[in-house]
């Protein structure tokens, strides 16, 4: 579950982008995890092409930053 219907459609419409304009994406967000907890993730996603050089699907990966993103805010205090 990625999240409430506004942020699905958001989702959707990064995929449509890409759909649209063949290539990558990537792009920071934060989503809740399954226990309701907030992350912050980068989303790494491309577009990839069957053997006739159309645009057949998207390939991607998440990675959870968020512990990342509080120590770099702890070492700036």
């Amino acid at each position: 579950n990625m999240g409430p219907k506004d942020i699905a459609d958001a989702y959707k419409d990064k995929d449509d982008e890409l759909f649209t304009h063949p290539g990558r994406q990537i792009y920071e967000w934060k989503v809740k995890n399954g226990l309701g907890d907030v992350r912050e993730v980068i989303f790494h996603k491309a577009t990839f092409e069957d053997v006739h050089g159309n645009v057949a699907g998207l390939i991607g990966a998440i990675l959870d930053v968020t512990e990342r993103k509080q120590m770099e805010v702890q070492q700036t205090r």
